[in-house]
């Protein structure tokens, strides 16, 4: 990290925020009661983009995605990040969603948080869905993993 970026983060730590997280439900499983803790915890601004038919009651604010087609996700995303002067994109899942999603979040020069849901495994088709989430980790500022981070053999 630079010097100039890290004063930048410093001065910008005094006032809160602006989050967008991209997430395809907000009540289904772990991912989702996680961001509802947070969202319900910080002191930032938070936004979430979730399917339409996927939304739940928040103190976030809620954009609907405009489905699946990565095109259109990505210029959905692209208008919330202006629209809501966005500073942050947290990636959750499922990657179809948030790859769009970093591609637009890393055009608008926001930082970008990706999260590691699911340990990797080593058979058949899940092997390669499991390794898709690594676009993002690539462009990320920052990786959460989800679970204690052994590298497989």
């Amino acid at each position: 990290m630079n010097l100039a970026r890290a004063a930048e983060d410093c001065m910008n730590l005094a006032r809160a925020a602006t989050v967008l997280h991209v997430i395809a439900h907000m009540e289904k499983g772990g991912a989702e009661r996680q961001l509802a803790f947070l969202v319900e915890a910080s002191r930032h601004k938070h936004v979430v983009a979730v399917l339409p038919g996927n939304q739940r009651l928040s103190s976030a604010s809620i954009e609907l995605l405009p489905g699946l087609s990565p095109t259109a996700i990505f210029r959905s995303v692209r208008g919330m990040i202006k629209k809501h002067n966005v500073d942050i994109v947290q990636l959750w899942l499922p990657d179809r969603i948030t790859i769009p999603a970093m591609i637009a979040a890393k055009l608008e020069k926001c930082r970008i948080i990706s999260g590691d849901r699911r340990r990797v495994r080593n058979y058949g088709l899940a092997a390669i869905r499991d390794r898709l989430k690594y676009v993002n980790h690539l462009y990320a500022d920052l990786v959460i993993p989800n679970y204690p981070h052994v590298l497989p053999r």
